[in-house]
């Protein structure tokens, strides 16, 4: 899937260089705002795409404008072990770490082209899509496998960069 860069194919440092700026964005208010989306059919894209725009209108205005767009993680891939941070509560209390770094969970081919062009409407596309992106959340675990604290781990907005991206796959080369 072509799209923004893969967040593997950036150095160690340049990784931890974009954790570093990332992390004073996941306030507990940014946090809890992933609870407003709407987490069903065309919508999950939409809303997940407006999220991550916050979080790199953020990033451009506070030095890190060469990581917009923002990278996207694979979950066939590890996640690297810069990106092994969850930024804890506002109050400091620690949220739980990230438990499987290393999920081995392609995306499905019926979700790959030519076959992504098999979904008639973007509604059942992302319905038929959730049921993998949960899957990823959990066999993650940690915070990311935790719904109401999954944004505060900075790995699940390159996954969900990822996520998007077939989204966007299926508007340029499918959408009917």
């Amino acid at each position: 899937m072509s799209g923004p860069p893969i967040v593997n194919s950036l150095s160690p440092p340049e990784r931890s260089e974009l954790v570093k700026l990332m992390l004073p964005f996941l306030t507990d208010e940014v946090v809890a705002a992933h609870t407003k989306i709407i987490h069903f059919g065309e919508e999950t894209f939409i809303g997940h795409s407006a999220y991550i725009s916050e979080l790199e209108d953020f990033l451009s205005s506070n030095g890190g404008r060469r990581f917009v767009p923002l990278p996207q993680w694979d979950p066939a891939e590890p996640i690297p072990p810069e990106f092994n941070v969850v930024r804890a509560r506002d109050d400091g209390a620690a949220r739980p770490p990230l438990m499987n770094l290393d999920p081995r969970m392609p995306l499905p081919e019926r979700f790959v082209m030519p076959r992504l062009c098999e979904f008639i409407d973007a509604g059942t596309l992302g319905n038929e899509l959730n049921p993998w992106h949960i899957h990823v959340h959990t066999t993650v675990g940690g915070a990311l496998g935790k719904f109401r604290i999954a944004s505060a781990a900075p790995i699940f907005w390159c996954f969900h960069v990822f996520v998007g991206g077939v989204y966007h796959q299926w508007l340029r080369s499918c959408k009917k």
